[in-house]
């Protein structure tokens, strides 16, 4: 039995994944401001799996966004072939930054001026 809360749930309350986990090491460089695709994740962690970590992501309440981006390259048969560039939308860097700046130091001295 959920113990019922008096006080609002707030509006954006993702959770993290494992520090030693390959989602952890995209969250990181999605919150460093980068898109990232297959590609690169590929290159910096050795993994080719990065729609699997993108999807736990997901499920722990990051709003990942997607952009398709047309590859340059073409293959015999000719079809446009897209990839995926995985982003937190600004907003969310901005709030998650926002609260990630403060100190403990700064909290305790907002609390007790």
């Amino acid at each position: 039995m959920m113990q019922m809360s008096f006080l609002p749930q707030p509006k954006y309350n993702p959770k993290y994944p494992p520090e030693t986990s390959l989602a952890y090491k995209a969250l990181t460089l999605l919150l460093g401001g980068l898109k990232i695709s297959h590609p690169d994740f590929e290159t910096l962690t050795g993994s080719w799996r990065l729609a699997a970590h993108i999807h736990i992501l997901k499920r722990l309440g990051w709003p990942i966004q997607t952009q398709e981006v047309k590859l340059e390259w073409q293959v015999e048969d000719e079809r446009k072939r897209y990839m995926g560039l995985y982003y937190l939308p600004n907003e969310i860097l901005d709030l998650v930054h926002g609260v990630e700046m403060h100190t403990v130091d700064q909290h305790i001295a907002a609390l007790y001026p």
